[in-house]
């Protein structure tokens, strides 16, 4: 979603024959608004009447304009102030989504494309060019590379060209992306959340980087037309990562294209997935969305999504015993407390407190978790063999003030991204991914990773 600026003519529904002069712009700072007029009725007062400056703040559902290249747009849910008895010069809007291609009914979807870094090479989409000698020929139809079902949502992948072609000039840009289609509208932040999201997480969670968004498409729920409008919106953008997504060097652990899978049946399967895993991948994916953070940060953020993983009590017995062996040494330390003469109220408090406390050491849920990685795992205990005392030590330290940390912040660094690496590869093999922990051993970053750690 590229920054621009707008100039256009904009009004309020139903008062088209009012429409103002102004500018809508999107940049760092966000989405705004800038008419150079009113675009509220202003009651004219009376000669000598009083003029009371009272700014009157509103939430436009829908704002319209048209472009001065003839494009029409909306914006949704523009924020904003004007004075009712005063003409203005200018006033600000801060809409929360703009929609470019189209005069929209209202602010219901049934439709959502968006197009995500390195969806073509993760598919394998095909070329647009043909190679036959010296002659070389171009493909500019739309093809449809998957298709499956997910609820009630029918999700796609499609490949074509977009350009121009003349007599004396071709100029073609390929596109890849996700299409959305649901029998439920939806506004847009669920169409984003629901159905956008946990496609864009499957990607960062298969090629472990940042993933930036290019664009985001909507089709209206309904109206006669239904245009399909490229939609911009303020949210944190990752920036667009270079480099090969198929070498040794990269952090990928699935692609789309693996003849071992079948992404039609993965994809379905994985919106079910996200909304079980949901708590993992929320702290996990964090980093990635927004890159910039401090290696604490990172480090408790990833940590964390590990701790929900192990919470999974189809993956991981979450009791440190049975419930009859708890109550037993509850009762032995209760017991020992009576025989040192404590008072009944204080006795009662910690038989309470013991008795909701039988879950596992923290370095046991990280061991737990690492030894569930096969041979990946035993790589990191081979290289360090205290990794989940450690890594449990300094969560403990950075998260309760006084603890100690023992890592410097490039310790911090690699032992957060071998937690990443267990985590991604935990996860994809819970999905259906054959031989992922192979796969990790094998790439570069991780071995690299490994290599930094001493513990």
């Amino acid at each position: 979603m590229d920054f621009f600026d707008v100039e256009g003519t904009w009004w309020l529904p139903g008062r088209q024959a009012e429409a103002v002069a102004g500018k809508l712009t999107f940049d760092s700072d966000g989405l705004k608004l800038t008419a150079y007029g009113s675009l509220h009725a202003v009651e004219r007062l009376e000669p000598g009447g009083e003029t009371p400056l009272e700014l009157v703040w509103v939430t436009e559902p829908l704002v319209y304009g048209t472009a001065r290249d003839q494009r029409d747009i909306s914006l949704i849910n523009a924020r904003g102030g004007y004075l009712p008895d005063v003409p203005a010069a200018e006033e600000t809007y801060r809409p929360e989504l703009v929609l470019i291609g189209g005069h929209v009914p209202g602010a219901e979807f049934s439709e959502a494309r968006v197009e995500i870094d390195h969806l073509a090479d993760w598919i394998d989409a095909p070329s647009l060019t043909r190679r036959q000698g010296r002659d070389i020929s171009l493909s500019t139809q739309s093809v449809e590379l998957m298709q499956t079902k997910a609820g009630d949502s029918t999700v796609k992948v499609i490949s074509g060209a977009y350009g121009r072609v003349n007599d004396d000039s071709v100029h073609l840009d390929q596109y890849c992306m996700f299409t959305v289609t649901t029998k439920t509208p939806m506004d847009w932040q669920g169409m984003l959340a629901e159905q956008v999201r946990p496609l864009h997480d499957l990607m960062i969670l298969a090629l472990g980087r940042p993933l930036a968004m290019n664009s985001f498409y909507l089709r209206p729920a309904v109206g006669d037309k239904r245009p399909l409008c490229e939609a911009y919106f303020d949210t944190l953008r990752p920036k667009k990562t270079t480099g090969s997504i198929r070498n040794d060097a990269a952090p990928t652990l699935l692609l789309a294209s693996d003849s071992a899978i079948d992404l039609a049946e993965l994809v379905t399967s994985w919106f079910q997935f996200h909304r079980r895993f949901k708590k993992v991948l929320l702290p996990l994916l964090n980093p990635f969305f927004a890159p910039f953070t401090y290696s604490e940060h990172r480090f408790i953020s990833i940590f964390q999504a590990l701790e929900a993983l192990h919470q999974d009590k189809k993956l991981y017995a979450s009791t440190d015993v049975t419930k009859e062996q708890h109550k037993q040494r509850v009762a032995a330390v209760i017991d020992k407390f009576d025989d040192a003469g404590l008072e009944q109220e204080t006795l009662d408090w910690a038989k309470s407190v013991l008795l909701g406390r039988n879950d596992k050491p923290l370095k046991q849920r990280v061991q737990e978790v690492v030894d569930s990685t096969g041979k990946m795992g035993e790589v990191i205990l081979k290289k360090a063999p205290k990794f989940a005392q450690s890594v449990a030590s300094a969560r403990s330290g950075l998260s309760h003030g006084g603890g100690k940390n023992p890592f410097t912040p490039a310790a911090l660094h690699w032992h957060g991204e071998v937690l990443m690496w267990v985590t991604r590869a935990r996860l994809l093999a819970e999905l259906g991914v054959p031989d992922v922990y192979a796969r990790a051993v094998s790439k570069a970053p991780f071995t690299f990773a490994v290599e930094q750690i001493r513990c």
